[in-house]
């Protein structure tokens, strides 16, 4: 069985916004964390302060956001974090 994977691309813009490609779905969202699934499987967490969703397109897999941004954190899994990447 063959997976269609959309390309995936990330554009920070002077961290106060940021547009992206190939996400599945917005998983959780607040004014200081969203989580995305991105089409490879993998979750993106976004960290900062006034994060708001500005466009999410999901046939597209398009997003945008605004806000001030400080982490963005790639996982494969269940947590955030360096762990299972050393074991």
């Amino acid at each position: 069985m063959e997976q269609n994977v959309r390309s995936h691309s990330v554009n920070l813009e002077y961290r106060q916004g940021l547009t992206a490609s190939g996400i599945n779905d917005v998983i959780a969202f607040d004014e200081k964390d969203i989580v995305l699934s991105v089409s490879n499987g993998a979750k993106m967490r976004i960290t900062g302060e006034n994060l708001k969703i500005l466009n999410f397109d999901k046939p597209s897999g398009n997003f945008r956001l605004s806000g001030s941004v400080y982490v963005l954190k790639y996982s494969v899994g269940e947590k955030f974090g360096l762990k299972k990447l050393f074991k």
